[in-house]
């Protein structure tokens, strides 16, 4: 497998961004990822668990973060 060079995507060191995404949830729920963007010193993802957007943040596999919706 080959990586991908850090300039082929979105560049979000450094400084604060948003996620937005429009998504239509079906009645039995939805779970996945929606966009995430890794390396080997950590990494974010944006997905859906249980039907609630969910960000989380690994910064160099010592700590990680999590931001849970507050609505359905």
């Amino acid at each position: 497998m080959t990586a991908i060079g850090e300039n082929v995507f979105l560049d979000l060191k450094n400084h604060s961004f948003n996620i937005t995404a429009e998504t239509k949830i079906p009645s039995g729920g939805a779970s996945g990822v929606l966009i995430a963007q890794a390396g080997k010193f950590g990494g974010w993802s944006f997905y859906l668990k249980d039907g609630k957007p969910v960000y989380s943040y690994n910064f160099l596999g010592e700590k990680e973060y999590y931001i849970f919706s507050r609505y359905d």
